[in-house]
């Protein structure tokens, strides 16, 4: 009976760092999660921005720029770039650095006949918040960085002769 108490320590011992690891999992997949949300209305919005004006254009390029700035967990330390829209969602693509984001999109100030498909791609680098999350994602992944993307499309309304 004395000897019970012993052995719940050490069981308590070999379980804890199972649930440390479950808990910054969690964390950790919480915060991609939203930022996986928050890249993705980023991007809807903008085609869909740029399906109601019949084109992409600067305005919409610098409001989707901004938002993802502000809004991601990370954005504060990201340059957005603009990419032309040949992007064929190969995963080396947008695989340029923690700090980079590219928006793949038309080129801008090109106009869109009615019916015609815009489309609008997002690439976000997410780095993981804890060390041993970061060495555990490099020994997973290969690489320290979990690229999330979104590519929404929306047809173009007004009509354009």
């Amino acid at each position: 009976m004395k000897n019970n108490r012993g052995n719940t320590f050490i069981e308590w011992l070999l379980l804890l760092p199972m649930i440390i690891m479950i808990i910054s999992f969690g964390i950790e997949m919480g915060f991609a999660m939203y930022d996986f949300s928050t890249i993705n209305y980023a991007a809807s919005s903008m085609a869909v921005e740029a399906a109601r004006k019949g084109g992409f254009d600067q305005d919409v390029y610098s409001r989707g720029a901004a938002y993802l700035q502000s809004w991601t967990t990370g954005g504060k330390d990201i340059t957005v770039y603009h990419a032309s829209s040949n992007w064929a969602g190969r995963p080396d693509d947008c695989r340029q650095g923690p700090d980079s984001c590219f928006i793949w999109a038309p080129e801008l100030n090109t106009s869109f006949p009615r019916g015609q498909v815009i489309t609008v791609g997002v690439c976000y680098p997410v780095q993981f918040k804890l060390i041993y999350m970061e060495k555990l994602g490099h020994w997973i992944l290969g690489d320290n960085l979990l690229y999330l993307k979104a590519k929404p499309s929306a047809l173009s309304e007004p009509f354009q002769a």
